[in-house]
């Protein structure tokens, strides 16, 4: 067996009687081997003479035994990791929630990830951290040149689309900053996984740990798979922020088209300009301002009446909200239906048309022997007149008349 570095030194209990324990040795190459150091006394009589101390090597079982705890763990970190995915709202607290996964329960000694922001950009950013980098990555900064893709672990897995491993021993050929950097911190080995959506890689996640042994195949695929996760969870948080900002920017113009319609923003209004919109404004662009501001009506009290009432049309199409908001290119359509039918029970119907004389309308009133009522006739030009008229017969007619007939005759709805 190669030399195994330091005696062991045993204390006088050792002496006294056998002893074993489990220890760590190094090679004179620096590899790290695990062996169960086993020493019995050895005596003549009650006199101790010395004492045999026997090296047994149990690296492979010890390996065997990290392996598996290592695979356990990156189970738990890859079933955390997915549910962090689930959770996920916010791209900046997944980044974060999976590195603090990687170490606290992964067991790994630091994790971080880096964004390339677009394809022009050579700088490798840092967007999320966690564990004890001991400020490796303030002293180093990764780039995607082309020149470094090949020896740069990082920047081969986002440039060349590559997982990589690296030991960080001392006997390596490396030279980068990254490399001697990380040999200071006791990194032992590290893994960079490329993060990808839609065949278009974007970053990379980067796992240092303190064991030499660590990132073994099944290892690697477990951490593959979360990265392959994790990549998918940012593709679709972008998608529906991607998605909210479109949706956001629809509003924002359906909006603008309609304060501009209804005459509240000018053409080249833009967004900020509606908090410029005052009471007043919309006040004046209400259906019972407009039909005042057109003469329809004498006062904001009979516009509302004759809005209310259903006497009102906008674009041929009765409207019986005063509050109603008419768009400027509408404004011009404000009017009066053309009828109005006030039926008799059991009476005929008298259709007047529009445009006839006060004197033809009163001639018809007199024809039809209408019955008027009182509430109608307050405001009439002769009330007494036209309440006196004769009953009307059986077959009782009715006048229909619109409003502006009616304004005609001096009476109010």
């Amino acid at each position: 067996m190669a030399d195994l570095g330091k005696k062991v030194t045993y204390s006088n209990s050792l002496a006294r009687e056998p002893r074993s324990r489990e220890t760590i040795r190094f090679r004179d190459d620096g590899s790290m081997v695990h062996v169960v150091v086993a020493a019995s006394p050895i005596r003549m009589g009650d006199e101790l003479h010395g004492m045999v101390a026997v090296y047994t090597d149990i690296s492979k079982q010890k390996n065997a035994e990290d392996k598996l705890l290592r695979l356990n763990q990156s189970l738990k970190t890859l079933s955390a990791g997915n549910m962090a995915l689930v959770r996920a709202t916010d791209e900046k607290i997944l980044l974060n929630d999976v590195c603090n996964i990687l170490v606290k329960i992964g067991g790994y000694t630091f994790a971080w990830v880096g964004f390339a922001k677009s394809e022009k950009d050579t700088v490798i950013h840092v967007a999320a951290r966690a564990g004890r980098d001991k400020g490796y990555l303030n002293r180093v900064h990764f780039q995607l040149k082309k020149t470094m893709r090949q020896s740069n672990p990082v920047a081969r897995a986002i440039g060349n689309t590559e997982l990589t491993v690296c030991r960080y021993t001392s006997n390596s050929k490396q030279t980068g900053i990254w490399y001697q950097e990380g040999v200071k911190r006791k990194f032992a080995s590290s893994l960079s996984l490329p993060l990808s959506s839609q065949d278009e890689v974007f970053g990379a996640l980067n796992i240092y740990s303190s064991d030499p042994n660590a990132f073994d195949e099944k290892e690697v695929d477990l951490l593959t798979e979360m990265a392959t996760d994790l990549a998918f969870g940012i593709g679709v948080l972008r998608a529906r922020i991607a998605h909210q900002k479109a949706e956001s920017e629809k509003e924002k113009m359906q909006l603008l088209k309609k304060l501009k319609s209804l005459g509240l923003l000018s053409e080249s209004g833009e967004i900020d300009d509606v908090l410029g919109i005052t009471l007043k404004d919309l006040l004046d662009r209400r259906l019972q301002s407009i039909v005042l501001k057109k003469g329809l009506a004498r006062s904001m009290k009979q516009a509302r009446q004759f809005i209310v009432h259903g006497h009102v049309m906008v674009d041929s199409k009765k409207i019986t909200s005063p509050n109603f908001l008419v768009p400027v290119d509408k404004e011009a359509k404000v009017g009066f239906l053309q009828k109005h039918h006030s039926v008799i029970p059991g009476g005929d119907l008298i259709e007047l048309p529009l445009g006839e004389d006060h004197k033809a309308l009163k001639e018809a009133f007199q024809a039809s022997r209408a019955a008027v009522s009182t509430e109608m006739l307050a405001s009439a030009g002769d009330p007494k007149a036209l309440a006196s008229a004769a009953e009307p017969p059986s077959a009782k007619k009715a006048v229909e008349l619109t409003p502006e007939q009616a304004k005609k005759l001096g009476i109010d709805f």
